[in-house]
């Protein structure tokens, strides 16, 4: 009787590995057949987006208590000091950096201009080297200051 059992147990055990196959054949098919979507790499300043809308939500925060104590002086022109942020198009970025001679000198800085009307408005201009071999230093103001050309 010990032979019955012994073969009984072995000719069960010849189905385990049919089993595991058939479980996973099952498992693959139930898998989808679109590859993954490629994986954002970080670029080595980019910040993660939680801390960056922070950053930028407590900016916005103050820049409001600031607007209402020159609202509240009588100076609600000043407002147009307080800047909230600027809009640079691409293009010019991609210009600038094309025309920059040594890319680590390349600064922008915060500035009050005047409109056509003569009114101050903040700006942001850019200060770096060109190509010539002398480095001299151009500056570039292709910035919207917001306010007032926000982002709806």
């Amino acid at each position: 009787m010990g032979n019955i059992q012994i073969s009984f147990k072995m000719k069960n055990l010849l189905y385990l590995p049919v089993w595991v196959l058939l479980s996973v054949a099952v498992y693959a098919c139930g898998q989808p057949s679109t590859p993954p979507s490629p994986v954002h790499s970080k670029a080595p300043d980019e910040m993660d987006p939680k801390e960056a809308q922070a950053a930028i939500a407590e900016w916005d925060s103050l820049r409001e208590v600031v607007v209402k104590y020159l609202d509240s002086t009588g100076k609600p022109e000043d407002t147009i000091y307080i800047a909230k942020g600027f809009n640079i198009p691409f293009d010019d970025i991609q210009d600038l950096m094309d025309n920059v001679g040594d890319k680590s000198q390349l600064f922008a800085m915060l500035a009050i201009e005047k409109d056509s009307a003569g009114n101050p408005y903040l700006s942001l201009i850019f200060q770096a080297p060109d190509t010539s071999k002398r480095k001299t230093i151009r500056y570039y103001d292709f910035t919207k200051p917001c306010p007032n050309n926000c982002p709806d």
